[in-house]
C-alpha cells in the first residue's frame, strides 16, 4: 500500500540489545539478522527502510552510534536499506568525533535529521551533564560542518525538521518558521 501511494522509504522502529538476556556479540547477530529480513521486505516492496541512529536511553538501545549501524547493513543493498542519519544524536554520543560515522555510512544516508541541542546540569547528578533538546542554531551541533561533509560526500536527501523542545504552542508557525529559516541559512 506505502508504495502504491508513493511512499520511498520508511524509518522501522528500534533494535534494542537484550543485555540480560545475551552478549553483545548475541544481540548484535541477531539485530544484524533483523535488517536482513527488513533488506527482504524492502526488496518485496519496493520501500527503503531507512534506521535512525539514536543517542541511547540506557544500554539497550541500538544505533546510538552510527558505527554500530554501518556495521550490521554494510552487507545489505543500499538500494533497500539505509540510515536515517541524526547529526543531533551523531553529536551527542560521539562529540568530537561524530564526523567519522558520517563519512563512513554516507553512501547509506537516505535522509537527515535536523534538530539541536546543548549540556545542561543532570538534576539527578550536579557533576553529569545531561541532554537539553532547544531551537536550531542555538545549541552545539555544528552545522556548517555537517553542510560541509554532506557535500563533500555528495549526499542528496530529504530532511527531516524534528521539534524536541519546548516551544510557544500558542505561534507554532513562528516557530516552524524560525527552523526552517535556521536551517535554510545552512543548507541553502
Amino acid at each position: 500500500v506505502a508504495a502504491d501511494c508513493g511512499v520511498k522509504q520508511y524509518r522501522p522502529g528500534y533494535f534494542f540489545y537484550d543485555v540480560k538476556k545475551e552478549t553483545f556479540r548475541q544481540s548484535f547477530y541477531r539485530i544484524k539478522a533483523g535488517f536482513a529480513s527488513l533488506a527482504a521486505l524492502s526488496e518485496d516492496t519496493g520501500v527503503k527502510t531507512v534506521y535512525q541512529n539514536h543517542s541511547s536511553w540506557g544500554p539497550s538501545v541500538f544505533g546510538g552510534l552510527v558505527w554500530d549501524v554501518w556495521e550490521a547493513i554494510r552487507d545489505l543493498d543500499p538500494k533497500l536499506v539505509g540510515l536515517e542519519y541524526d547529526p543531533m544524536h551523531a553529536y551527542f554520543e560521539t562529540n568530537l568525533s561524530w564526523s567519522h560515522g558520517l563519512e563512513l555510512a554516507s553512501d547509506r544516508i537516505g535522509a537527515v535529521c535536523l534538530k539541536d541541542f546543548h549540556y545542561q546540569l543532570s538534576k539527578k547528578n550536579p557533576k553529569d551533564h545531561a541532554k537539553f533538546m532547544c531551537a536550531a542554531g542555538q545549541g552545539v551541533v555544528p552545522w556548517k560542518e555537517v553542510k560541509r561533509l554532506l557535500d563533500a560526500c555528495k549526499v542528496k536527501a530529504p530532511f527531516a525538521v524534528h521539534f524536541e523542545y519546548k516551544f510557544d504552542e500558542k505561534d507554532l508557525l513562528k516557530t516552524v518558521k524560525s527552523e526552517l529559516d535556521f536551517f535554510k541559512g545552512v543548507f541553502g
